[in-house]
């Protein structure tokens, strides 16, 4: 056997689960590899999400789509474990799959269910698995040595869909690949060194974690790497600067047409104005008048205020 059970409750900052290995590898935009190491190196806790309904339906559902799964494929038994699993190969690697399943000859799969929005409907429908949900079935079906992994989505509430892997060479090879990105990333757990930055927008935020104490000095940089890094910046900055007003007045434009219609199409797009009334809790009056009201609910933590840049004269 490839693995052993361990409890439910495991400390998550021993292995990378299947839910941390996109984010490990850099292939989701929910997580950076940087955010993940902060966690597993105790750094930072992760995000408590226990008050996102997002979450909150996924769990209360994850049955539900389970249930239908087991309706569409009666050639499986379907159960739920109630142990998490660790890899004897991959000693760092564990998984909590949503489920497990026999099939003819003993066979073994994995079953990972979502409760999803819209966000990769045209995927679903042209029969394509979200890298990010991919690369946590691969991850599971490693740990688990398993045959076969199903991936069964919820879309919107009311459209089912699911995807199957089988293991044959190319499945191999790409499962290799992955161990060996999660396998290099957990290195630099142990070794205490951050992982290479990827682009994705909570690094600001992780990075302002990791150095949160800054002086008044300003250093002479003159590595090629950080020289192009603040050219990039700098153009990028720019360009969007100038797409930001061409957005507005365009957008203006199409309000204006608009009117009071709901929306106009010019045969190419469909575009639609939404307006409605909205609610904003006044910060201001609220920590003026209630001060301890606004101290109990305040939450401090390290903000990213981004980069500000001028010319040298």
């Amino acid at each position: 056997m490839t693995y052993e059970r361990i409890d439910l409750k495991y400390d998550r900052t021993t292995g990378v689960g299947g839910s941390d290995a996109a984010a490990a590898i850099g292939q989701t935009t929910w997580k950076s590899p940087l955010k993940l190491w902060l966690e597993k190196t105790g750094r930072e806790t992760p995000d408590d999400l226990s008050a996102d309904e997002r979450i909150y339906w996924g769990t209360r559902l994850e049955a539900v789509v389970i249930s239908e799964f087991a309706l569409h494929h009666p050639e499986y038994a379907v159960w739920q474990p109630e142990r998490a699993y660790r890899s004897t190969v991959y000693p760092w690697a564990t998984a909590t799959p949503d489920a497990l399943l026999e099939g003819l000859e003993d066979a073994t799969g994995v079953l990972e269910v979502k409760t999803a929005d819209g966000t990769f409907r045209k995927q679903y429908k042209a029969g394509e698995i979200p890298m990010q949900y991919r690369v946590q079935l691969l991850h599971n079906m490693a740990v688990l040595d398993a045959s076969f992994g199903w991936l069964a989505v919820l879309v919107g509430g009311n459209t089912y869909f699911e995807f199957e892997l089988k293991r044959d060479a190319v499945i191999d090879a790409e499962i290799a690949r992955l161990m060996e990105l999660e396998s290099q990333f957990w290195t630099l757990v142990e070794a205490d060194q951050s992982p290479k930055l990827v682009g994705i927008k909570d690094e600001g935020r992780a990075l302002a974690t990791l150095y949160p104490d800054p002086d008044t000095t300003v250093i002479n940089e003159t590595s090629d790497e950080v020289i192009t890094a603040v050219l990039d910046y700098v153009e990028a900055a720019e360009a969007i600067r100038e797409a930001e007003a061409v957005k507005a007045l365009s957008a203006n434009i199409i309000k204006s047409a608009i009117g009071d219609n709901y929306g106009l199409t010019t045969g190419l797009y469909r575009m639609t104005w939404l307006r409605k009334e909205a609610e904003k809790l006044d910060t201001k009056r609220l920590k003026a008048e209630k001060p301890e009201v606004f101290r109990a609910y305040q939450k401090t933590y390290i903000h990213d205020s981004g980069i500000r840049f001028r010319e040298v004269e």
